[in-house]
């Protein structure tokens, strides 16, 4: 698994396209679709370099051509909308989708099916990114873009359809959000969710979990696949699917991240650039190798809202 993404970086090294400084980097994947023979975007994203980029423009363009433009999931934009097919989105429906991340899944899902979103995203810099992609793809009339706190969720009572839930969570609290969620909807609504869940409270004082956290930049504590599907039915949802995603996951990463490196081969990358990939696939490696030790997996539930429990 990780071993052969080391492999290859370390090839890269040696042949001098990744900079020995890179080799000290602090740690910090996922793919579009790029010219065989073009450099990644993170090598070309200003004239001579990326001098005046700062780093969190070179790991964006970075992520760009590990998922694909504005996307954070490895698979693409057919990826995101495999997720949310089974609920017959159309340009008749309504969607909530908490997490929009930097935009790519909401673009990819509102294009693919003509539907209306309300897409909520915590992080304000991953928001501004987001506004651009919808901007240059022309959806922002069709993609209306919020800001939420997990942590204390309160979601602007705009009633949707369904909705989809992307890693939404980082370390808050389940049935809040999911609450916030449910006052969104009606009864029939359908909900897609998709999180990272620890199969027993991760230690933090292991030193792969903490370097994880630190690269993840969670908040606090995963939940249990067993804690959420609880939260979802004490909310009035009937759990249809609950399906663990997580060996999916890791062959789309390790697929981009050697579709990456094939295309980069040959092409000498400035040290800040060379820093930022190291960075980016150790936070990778972090999360694939916890998945590989299934102390992490990624789990989809599918479930249909009943009758909402009264607030």
């Amino acid at each position: 698994m990780g071993s052969l993404v080391d492999r290859v970086l370390a090839r890269q090294f040696w042949r001098g396209s990744v900079a020995p400084e890179a080799a000290r980097a602090d740690p910090r994947p996922a793919p579009s679709v790029l010219p065989a023979s073009a450099p990644p975007a993170a090598a070309r994203s200003a004239p001579g370099g990326e001098g005046s980029l700062g780093t969190g423009a070179v790991r964006a363009a970075l992520r760009d051509d590990l998922c694909g433009p504005g996307l954070s999931l490895p698979g693409g934009a057919a990826e995101a909308q495999r997720l949310v097919r089974p609920l017959g989105l159309s340009e008749q429906t309504t969607l909530l989708m908490l997490g929009a991340g930097r935009g790519g899944e909401a673009a990819a899902i509102a294009s693919g099916f003509g539907t209306w979103i309300e897409a909520y995203e915590a992080d304000p810099v991953q928001s501004t990114r987001a506004q651009l992609l919808l901007q240059q793809t022309n959806l922002t009339r069709r993609v209306r873009l919020s800001a939420w706190e997990p942590q204390a969720p309160e979601l602007k009572r705009h009633r949707c359809q369904h909705a989809f839930a992307m890693m939404s969570l980082r370390g808050a609290a389940p049935e809040p959000v999911l609450r916030a969620v449910v006052d969104m909807l009606g009864p029939g609504s359908q909900l897609v969710l998709l999180e990272l869940v620890a199969t027993a409270p991760l230690d933090p004082s292991d030193p792969t979990v903490a370097a994880w956290l630190r690269a993840e930049e969670l908040t606090g504590p995963l939940g249990s696949e067993a804690a959420i599907t609880s939260s979802l039915t004490g909310l009035g949802f009937d759990v249809r699917i609950t399906e663990d995603l997580s060996a999916l996951h890791r062959g789309q990463a390790l697929g981009a991240w050697q579709e990456l490196l094939s295309r980069q081969r040959g092409h000498k990358l400035p040290p800040a650039t060379a820093s930022v990939m190291v960075a980016e696939a150790e936070r990778w490696l972090l999360r694939l190798r916890l998945m590989q030790e299934q102390r992490l997996r990624l789990v989809r539930w599918h479930g249909i809202l009943s009758a909402p429990p009264p607030r």
